[in-house]
């Protein structure tokens, strides 16, 4: 019995190195990303620790 919740994200999108490109501008984003799919999150959540 798996469980599924929903969380939107709203990020702002630059974070860019260098100069704010669609390849350069998902740093933190992707890292976000990564984190949460490593993450087991508790029902009911309403915080992220990062």
């Amino acid at each position: 019995n798996v469980q599924v919740t929903l969380q939107l994200l709203f990020l702002d999108g630059e974070e860019a190195f260098e100069q704010w490109t669609a390849i350069d501008s998902l740093y933190g984003a992707r890292h976000l990303a990564e984190r949460m799919a490593q993450t087991q999150h508790i029902h009911g959540g309403t915080e992220i620790q990062a």
